[in-house]
């Protein structure tokens, strides 16, 4: 599968889904959060969902591993730079999101794909 530099913002419930759904799909993505031990906490989290999947045989431990090793844990916003798609799944607060844009536009190259993931603020 070809490399692909994909950043998800926002280690929290959101975040933990999308960059499993990314990781199931055989792309290499980096969770970030404020704090490179809240976006571990956010992989730990990923791993106890996929316990409960393997319980019911949705998933095998080999799944697991392959998914996981697939998710990578920063704080370091500036990793953007190369970035090709960066998703933003932080809470819903207009400022943090309106914040961390900004910061992505400085960060991010111009062909960078900077996607938002709200479901009560408008995008407009």
């Amino acid at each position: 599968m070809a490399s692909s530099r994909i950043m998800i913002v926002g280690g929290g419930v959101m975040g933990q889904g999308l960059a499993e759904a990314i990781a199931s799909a055989g792309y290499d993505c980096l969770l970030i959060d404020k704090t490179t031990k809240l976006a571990e906490n956010g992989i730990r989290l990923i791993g106890e969902a996929m316990d409960r999947e393997i319980s019911r045989w949705g998933l095998t431990q080999a799944d697991k591993k392959a998914i996981l090793s697939r998710i990578h844990a920063s704080s370091d916003l500036t990793e953007a730079e190369d970035a090709e798609i960066v998703l933003e799944a932080i809470p819903e607060d207009l400022h943090l999101k309106q914040a961390l844009f900004e910061k992505l536009d400085k960060v991010c190259g111009p062909e960078a794909l900077l996607v938002t993931n709200t479901g009560t603020l408008s995008i407009s």
